[in-house]
Parts: structure tokens; C-alpha cells; sequence
């Protein structure tokens, strides 16, 4: 669990869907900085700092990892890109 959630890879069906070939689901959401910071169950966090996410593992190793202003690209469930910064 890395800032209050856990996370899924995305299947292939989630992919194609999605118009991506990379990104991490988030799965549960619970008391944290990721859901202070508005984030919700089924977005799709698809860059740290600029950095693409392929795995559960790189996604968590990057937020442990980090301290000071992390930036997150992220995918909604309607499909819009959104961009959020906030420090660990």
C-alpha cells in the first residue's frame, strides 16, 4: 500500500479502452494523500514525474521513493487526462 492505496496493472480489455499500453489502476482508496488529494477507485495513475508506469511495483518503488513535490499524470474513468502535483 503506498499513500493510502492499493493498486492493480490494467488488463488488455482496460488498454485498448483506454487508448494506453501502460498505467496502474488504483484499486482501493483508503485514508491517505492519494484520496486528500481527490483522487478516486479506478483512475489510472500513467506517469510519476514524467516517468511512464508499467507495473504495480515501479508505481509503488516511485512514491516510496519520493519526497518534496511528486507530479502524477493520471486517466479518469470517462477517459480525461488530468495532471496533479502535491508533496509527500
Amino acid at each position: 500500500m503506498a499513500l493510502g492505496a492499493t493498486f492493480s496493472e490494467l488488463t488488455a480489455k482496460e488498454k485498448k479502452e483506454l487508448f494506453t499500453d501502460y498505467g496502474v489502476k488504483i484499486k482501493t482508496l483508503n485514508t491517505g494523500k492519494l484520496k486528500s488529494e481527490g483522487l478516486v477507485e479506478g483512475m489510472i495513475i500513467t506517469k510519476v514525474n514524467n516517468e511512464t508506469i508499467r507495473s504495480v511495483e515501479q508505481l509503488t518503488n516511485k512514491l516510496n521513493q519520493n519526497s518534496g513535490i511528486v507530479w502524477l499524470e493520471i486517466i479518469t474513468e470517462s477517459g480525461q487526462k488530468l495532471f496533479k502535483g502535491f508533496e509527500i
